[in-house]
């Protein structure tokens, strides 16, 4: 992912971010997060711009990105283990 924004360093002004991944992953991605509601533009032969505007913007587009681009037992095993984590808490 790449920061497009000249001036990100301000707390109050949204990062763009460009990123470059497979077009059909891309546009797959693209549509969950306007399902959720974040700011972003997809065009033609064009990386994805996303608006990170907070740091659950920023976890959701990571989170996104890599279920869409990493193997699937590793999705799994992340998952497994979070679940594992869960249940030694309680």
């Amino acid at each position: 992912m790449e920061r497009t924004n000249s001036d990100h360093s301000s707390s109050n002004c949204p990062l763009s971010v460009e990123v470059e991944i497979e077009h059909t992953v891309r546009w797959d991605i693209y549509s969950y997060l306007q399902s959720l509601s974040i700011p972003c533009e997809c065009k033609l032969n064009q990386p994805l711009r996303v608006q990170v505007e907070t740091a659950t913007v920023a976890i959701e587009l990571w989170s996104l990105v890599q279920l869409f681009t990493s193997p699937k037992q590793l999705c799994i095993d992340r998952l497994e283990r979070c679940w594992r984590q869960k249940l030694v808490e309680q």
